[in-house]
């Protein structure tokens, strides 16, 4: 039997889910470019904390 968190995919979901929750949600941009510039931002200060 395989654990619940055991795929790469359930993995992924939980990722998504926790970045989504603290990067993305209050978030309100105006443009693309905007969006594209937090998320580049975004990703490193993610990975040193996690």
């Amino acid at each position: 039997m395989t654990p619940p968190h055991a795929s790469w995919l359930n993995q992924a979901e939980l990722l998504l889910r926790a970045f989504s929750a603290h990067y993305l949600q209050r978030g309100d941009w105006k443009r693309r470019s905007d969006f594209i510039a937090h998320l580049d931002a975004s990703w490193p200060e993610y990975n040193r904390l996690v």
